[in-house]
């Protein structure tokens, strides 16, 4: 009886880079005998080099194995039927060759990541063995001081996305996430288009709900970190001091990282530098001109245009937000309940914002409105019918009088504005032929007649909910309600003042939401919330465990 033996093959991204001239991440051909558990053949090729390597690598196996006696497998086992065929030209009619899944060679692969990853490379360096410049360097360090100072994470979330263009690097529409809102991480996140940067946010989801290490980030990415000085590798932190390199303070040490999809950092060009100092003075000029619009999250484009020096070179570069790629997107949780009514409410104040635009109205007007209609159909959905149309003049009214006072918290302009706007925004219904004419004329009458009622109403502390209240009072102390240390003192203030007033003799606190305190309407913001060790994780669309009412993957879920 003839002994049967396997062999497998394949031909992958190897788990390094070649650095001699332009970095490249060389591909590994390797024959395994599974039988042996012994690797018999491998070699090292260009990843432009030909697909006949993988029987060009059997074959030297077969005849000088690097393991073992000159030998012939009965079976061969490949990962894609186009590696099938490469290798069926030197099989032979005595060896099968079989399409299948080689989790022999991702392991092999694995052990070599951990070797190589043990192994000393270049010396960690902000000029990456000479691929970027001195002056390439100093002006990233110099711009990454002003994205620093300027703290862009405290307004915008990750999934506030922007678009940049670099004309002169060939870069057009790649979207750009500002992280820091959950003050974990800062910095800014670049992706070649928003398509990647989905594709990334779904695998950061698919990686919290199974708990397990991430080990395919489902793109490549381009990231400007600030880590602490500590976290600087010394040779690193020498190369600062004997340049002069500005740091913004001691947490704040710049890096820019470029990460393959399997989580293998690149190894860096001048180019990868100069494309994260060009986004990060994009990012701190348009936030100086449109920081409001991450408040309002207005539908309506804005793009500013700004010209970064970098050397003797100037580079314009163009910030876009939302990024384009939004257009006609809801939040991105159209399987969730109720995404499709917030997609179409998306694309109806889109729509509005662009008419009134196009009729000339201005800029700030545009976003006040952006503001008042999300909140009106964030009645309708969240505490109405639910449904996006449908309006009536009692809705309205019940918008004006009882959620607006109690749920949006606004200043003086927005409240003054908010009944013009809403006629504006109920006109155009009707114009449109989304809402009866009969109906838009009982509610704009409604709107006039309850103007006077609405402003007292929104200007009057008595009723607002707990969580406007509580902005209100931060607001009124001159407290930034993203500095948690700043909020923190606040409500210990704010307890031991109750405390006074209360006596001893209380016993406890009262209510924060007491009527006959409208002062003290108000409580804290609620803790982030963390899995334990062991604990499950929620599903994404679940609500989140900390009580805020929110989705987990818009709250407490990690990116």
């Amino acid at each position: 009886m003839v002994a049967r033996s396997e062999w497998v093959g394949g031909r992958v991204p190897g788990p390094f880079f070649i650095t001699a001239g332009e970095p490249y991440r060389p591909d590994v051909v390797m024959w395994l005998d599974a039988d042996e558990d012994l690797v018999v053949g491998s070699n090292i090729v260009h990843p432009s080099a030909p697909a006949s390597e993988i029987g060009d690598c059997l074959t030297a196996a077969m005849t000088k194995p690097k393991a073992g006696p000159p030998r012939r497998p009965t079976r061969v086992r490949v990962a894609t039927e186009a590696l099938a065929e490469a290798v069926r030209e030197v099989a032979g009619t005595d060896i099968a060759v079989e399409v299948g899944p080689t989790p022999e060679i991702d392991h092999i692969i694995r052990l070599m990541a951990e070797h190589v990853g043990a192994e000393s490379g270049e010396p960690a360096s902000y000029l990456e063995a000479g691929r970027v410049s001195v002056e390439t360097v100093a002006a990233f360090f110099t711009v990454a001081a002003r994205l620093y100072r300027a703290a862009p994470w405290k307004l915008a979330w990750d999934s506030q996305v922007l678009a940049l263009d670099v004309p002169a690097y060939g870069v057009q529409g790649v979207c750009l996430s500002i992280i820091g809102q959950l003050k974990e991480s800062f910095g800014l996140l670049v992706f070649d288009s928003y398509e990647k940067y989905r594709a990334m946010e779904r695998a950061s989801t698919q990686h919290q709900e199974s708990g397990k290490p991430l080990e395919n980030l489902g793109t490549s990415m381009l990231a400007l970190n600030f880590d602490r000085g500590a976290d600087i590798p010394p040779p690193m932190r020498k190369e600062i001091g004997a340049h002069g390199w500005e740091v913004a303070g001691p947490e704040a040490y710049p890096r820019v990282m470029l990460t393959e999809p399997d989580v293998l950092a690149r190894p860096l060009t001048d180019r990868d530098v100069r494309l994260a100092t060009v986004a990060a003075e994009a990012v701190v000029a348009f936030v100086k001109k449109h920081d409001d619009i991450f408040d309002v999250w207005s539908p309506v484009p804005r793009s500013h245009e700004v010209s970064v020096e970098i050397g003797s070179e100037q580079v314009r570069a163009r910030v876009t937000a939302p990024h384009p790629a939004l257009e006609g997107e809801g939040d991105g949780d159209e399987d969730d309940d109720g995404g499709v009514e917030r997609k179409l409410v998306n694309q109806l104040v889109r729509a509005f914002l662009a008419a009134e635009a196009q009729a000339g109205q201005p800029e700030p007007w545009l976003s006040l409105a952006g503001f008042v209609c999300e909140s009106l159909y964030g009645y309708k959905l969240d505490y109405g019918d639910g449904e996006v149309d449908g309006f009536t003049a009692v809705a309205v009214e019940e918008y004006l009088l009882d959620y607006f006072p109690r749920k949006v918290t606004a200043d003086e302009e927005i409240i003054q504005a908010t009944p013009d706007i809403l006629t504006r925004h109920f006109e155009w219904l009707g114009a449109t032929g989304k809402l009866p004419q009969q109906k838009v004329e009982s509610i704009c009458k409604r709107i006039e007649a309850k103007r006077n009622s609405f402003v007292r109403r929104a200007n009057d502390s008595s009723r607002f909910g707990m969580a406007k209240g509580f902005v209100t009072m931060m607001q009124a102390a001159g407290v930034d309600p993203s500095d948690e240390k700043a909020v923190g003192r606040f409500m210990a203030n704010y307890n031991a003042q109750v405390a006074r007033e209360m006596g001893p003799e209380a016993g406890h606190l009262p209510p924060l939401d007491e009527p006959s305190a409208p002062a003290r309407a108000a409580r804290p913001p609620r803790q982030r919330w963390t899995p334990r060790p062991g604990e499950p994780l929620p599903s994404p669309t679940s609500p989140c465990p900390c009580g805020s009412g929110k989705r987990y993957k818009k709250c407490c879920l990690v990116r």
